[in-house]
Parts: C-alpha cells; structure tokens; sequence
C-alpha cells in the first residue's frame, strides 16, 4: 500500500501500476513471466507476450519480497535499470522502458549481500532511497484508521451498509499482535463485514483467532475504550467480556469437554451450552 500511495501521488499516478511477488511465481517461469517472450521462444510461445516489466513503461514496478529473487533474475533486472531496456526471451533486440522500481522485504538485505545471495551492484542501484515500515503490533495507535479505512473500501466493494466499527471491536484490534501485519487487519475487517448484519461492525463478527488473542495484555488496555460509553452500557460490556474470557478459559481447563466444564462451573449443562452459544464458542467438536 506504500508502493501504491507513492506511484498515486507521483506525476507517474496516471500510468501502470504494476506488482510482482517473487515467491508467488514458480521458478521455471519467472524469466517468462517478467521479461516477456517471443513467438517460437519456447514450446507453447506461440505469439508474442510483453512481460511485467515491460506492461510498467512509463509507471512503476513494484517487486515485492525482493530478496527471494534468484540471482539468474538478478542479471538481467540490473540490466534494465542500467540500460533502460527490456529483452524478451527469445528475442534479438531489447525494447526501451521507462519505470520507477520500488521493493519491499522482510529480510536483512546487507546480510543477503553478505553471504552472496544477492548482488551488491543490485542492491546499490535499489537502495537510493531506504524506508522502514515497522510492524503494525509497533504502531498499535494506527490500528483504529486503517481499520475504518478498510471498512470504507470492503463496505463499498461487498455492497454492505456497515458504516461503524464498534468500540470494543477496535479495542480487541489494538490488543492483538498482528503476526500477518496489514494485510491480516485488511483481512480480518473484509471477513467479519461479510458475516455482519447490523449497520456496525461488532465483536460476534470478528474471527476467533482475533478476538480470542488478546487476553494476556493488561486489562486496561482492553477496557480503555468503556469510558466512551454511558454507565449501563460500560457495565454490560465488562459483564460480557468477563463471561467469554472465563468461559474461554474453562474450554481450555477441560479441553472441550462442555459437561465437565459446566460441573467446574456449577452450572446446569444446558444452560452452560447456552453460555458457550451466546459467545460463538460452542466448540465443534462436542456440542
């Protein structure tokens, strides 16, 4: 989204946007697939096909995780940053391009040149401008914007009329660590607006590996957000919070078991199970 945010705001914005995941392309047709090929270059070539690289003239080429890039790739990608051309397989001639190239890794790259699994000379000619996004568990504070800003895109693109994201919705985002960083949260906003049935994105809608992964953060930073309600509310979210982490961890004390957990609780079984339904947390396994 960086990569895009600057090819919009550059006076490229009007030309191709395109990108490239090196480890979504399988090896055999990498070269193919980025430089284009001839007719005739190679059994099934029968016409002629520009590659990615060359589709991005007078834009920008976004290559994603660059450091999985092979070094027979390496070559020829230093070749069009040098010469400012392109040559198909199997063609004599190269053709002339202009594009911006911009990378993004998650990998150390001095190291990746360190120990010889990617060119220095590359690495140079990429490197003129370094920036360091850091994960999104790091800048908790920018959670509530893109999660409002991927409601807006996802409502409009599933045709929903969810206009809000509950309070404590927001407050489970801040609390959760985000391993998949943005696009996980893009994720995760994009599902639960599919399930939701209400004009406000609320906490039965958010997936379990989210909202079930944020109990080990201090309390105040889950409960932070009840001073924006009125008393009568604030009391029944806490009410409701207390009843899925205790019956969450009750599951998790009597590994699934609903008739031993509702004996530990001192509950009636159906009543229990009702509990657990009440939550989404009827375990599929034994209901």
């Amino acid at each position: 989204r960086v990569a895009k945010a600057i090819h919009n705001k550059s006076e490229r914005s009007q030309a191709p946007f395109v990108a490239i995941v090196f480890n979504s392309i399988p090896e055999n047709l990498l070269e193919s697939t980025l430089f284009g090929y001839r007719k005739g270059a190679f059994t099934g070539a029968n016409r002629d096909q520009i590659g990615l690289i060359e589709s991005a003239h007078g834009g920008t080429l976004f290559i994603d995780e660059v450091g999985d890039m092979p070094l027979s790739v390496q070559v020829k990608l230093l070749r069009v940053l040098q010469e400012g051309e392109v040559q198909r397989v199997g063609d004599m001639k190269a053709t002339k391009v202009d594009i911006r190239v911009v990378t993004a890794t998650h990998k150390n790259m001095e190291k990746e040149v360190r120990e010889g699994r990617f060119r220095e000379d590359l690495y140079f000619r990429l490197n003129l401008i370094e920036m360091e996004l850091p994960p999104l568990r790091e800048r908790i504070e920018d959670v509530p914007l893109l999660a409002h800003h991927f409601l807006r895109i996802n409502a409009e693109k599933y045709r929903k009329e969810v206009h809000r994201i509950d309070p404590e919705v927001i407050a489970v985002l801040q609390a959760y660590h985000w391993p998949g960083n943005v696009r996980q949260l893009e994720h995760t906003i994009a599902r639960a607006l599919i399930f939701e049935t209400s004009d406000t994105l609320r906490i039965q809608s958010i997936s379990k590996e989210v909202a079930q992964n944020t109990s080990e953060l201090p309390a105040v930073q889950q409960t932070n957000y009840l001073t924006q309600l009125p008393f009568r509310d604030a009391k029944q979210r806490i009410v409701q919070q207390f009843e899925r982490q205790y019956l969450q961890q009750l599951l998790v004390d009597n590994e699934d078991n609903i008739s031993q957990a509702a004996r530990v609780a001192e509950m009636d079984r159906a009543n229990f199970r009702r509990l657990l339904k009440k939550h989404d947390l009827l375990p599929s396994a034994r209901v």
